[in-house]
């Protein structure tokens, strides 16, 4: 079957379920009446306060930015097994000169949490049929670690999916995730020119808890079928992960292939790998990891991931947020320590990593980066961190020498 088929066939299959929710939500569920579920509601708020230096070698000025993002909504609780969330973000710029990406600073630096007043969250919940939940409406979607698909959350106006959602958990350690995307809501707000990714995309995602006794084992396999119409970034990618943890120590292995679909103007094929190993004990952790994003060599077609949380992936200098045109090696190095109660603070938590980068074709040295990064709480809801990322050109004509660094304060209640 063609996969345009297939994204067609799923799409009725997945649209004809949400219309038997309201129905099977009445016969699985006692019905709870209205006054009930508007007295379970509880307020969703958080507000972030933070302020972010950026220093590039391209003869651009340095860059600062002391940023708030306040957060608030309201989560029902259910009738007839349905939840309401609603949710609201505001981004000020509060002081400092820097290029938001719309604001037209073109001068400075980019650090990119424009002013924003937006819908973040629009969704109706539904658990009325057995071990499955259906989503549908303006969502935050997170799949795995977010190398694929992620809601961007360092910056300051997270990345949202206009969705409908379907999890089911019927069989014991196996979940099957399908997700119709119409609409990509990105960090840079309406107002950006790339601020949406028109989309007719399927992410379909299954889990399954491997039973080994002393083991923690995890087995996925992955189609992400993206069509974004007015991107150039549509793609196909299938792909399988696993995740093993036996005492202090880890491994995850992932493959993937991708090439062209929809609208895309390149005609390629690229593959993914993905290996780290790593431990946990007494506080302390590292890990070694080695990441490739493949590049086509018969075309300019590279391995992307435009629905990413990049900025957790290849440095948080956020240099490799688009793949070369060559590909992208990028071997990791991590440490850290949190240790327990220190004076009035609960706990300091802190880690560093080394990346050292590389192209796939030609194995270009394309630079290195040191990241670092400290934090903590003061008191029980507010958040306090500290981040620091400093990448370093390898050859010539790869990217130029950057630095960024980061105070933040977290409140939620």
């Amino acid at each position: 079957m063609k996969l345009q088929l297939m994204k067609k066939s799923l799409t009725s299959i997945l649209v004809l379920s949400s219309c038997v929710v309201a129905p099977a939500a009445l016969a699985q569920e006692s019905v709870v009446s209205l006054e009930e579920a508007v007295k379970a509601s509880k307020v969703l708020a958080n507000f972030r306060l933070r302020y972010e230096g950026a220093d590039f070698d391209n003869g651009t000025s340095s860059a600062d930015a002391l940023t708030i993002r306040s957060r608030v909504g309201l989560e029902t609780g259910a009738f007839l097994g349905t939840k309401l969330l609603v949710e609201f973000d505001h981004v000020e710029d509060l002081a400092g000169n820097f290029n938001d990406t719309v604001n037209g600073n073109t001068g400075y630096a980019v650090i990119a949490d424009p002013n924003v007043t937006e819908l973040n969250r629009l969704q109706l919940t539904n658990t009325g049929l057995p071990d499955t939940k259906i989503t549908i409406g303006r969502q935050r979607i997170i799949l795995d670690d977010a190398r694929f698909v992620g809601n961007v959350g360092w910056r300051q106006n997270e990345q949202t999916y206009d969705a409908l959602r379907v999890t089911n958990k019927s069989i014991k350690g196996l979940t099957l995730d399908a997700t119709y995307v119409d609409q990509v809501n990105r960090i840079f707000g309406d107002e950006a020119a790339s601020g949406r990714f028109e989309s007719d995309s399927w992410l379909l995602n299954a889990g399954y808890k491997v039973p080994v006794e002393g083991m923690s084992v995890k087995v996925s396999a992955f189609a992400y079928l993206l069509d974004l119409s007015n991107a150039g970034l549509s793609s196909d990618t299938i792909g399988a992960q696993i995740s093993a943890k036996k005492g202090p120590l880890g491994f995850t292995g992932r493959y993937a292939t991708q090439s062209d679909s929809g609208a895309n103007p390149v005609d390629y094929t690229a593959n993914h790998y993905f290996a780290e190993a790593n431990f946990k004990q007494k506080g302390f952790s590292g890990a070694i990891g080695y990441e490739v994003l493949g590049a086509d060599d018969d075309s300019d077609g590279r391995f992307t991931t435009p629905l990413a949380t990049l900025h957790k992936f290849n440095g948080f200098a956020d240099v490799f947020l688009g793949t070369p045109t060559a590909g992208l090696e990028d071997l990791y190095v991590k440490g850290g320590y949190k240790t327990g109660p220190v004076g009035a603070l609960p706990f300091i938590n802190m880690f560093a990593v080394y990346h050292d980068y590389k192209s796939d074709e030609g194995s270009i040295d394309l630079g290195s980066e040191i990241d670092a990064v400290v934090a903590t709480k003061l008191g029980k809801k507010v958040g306090l961190l500290f981040k620091y990322a400093n990448y370093k050109q390898g050859d010539a004509g790869t990217p130029f020498d950057r630095s960024r660094y980061s105070v933040q304060l977290d409140y939620s209640f």
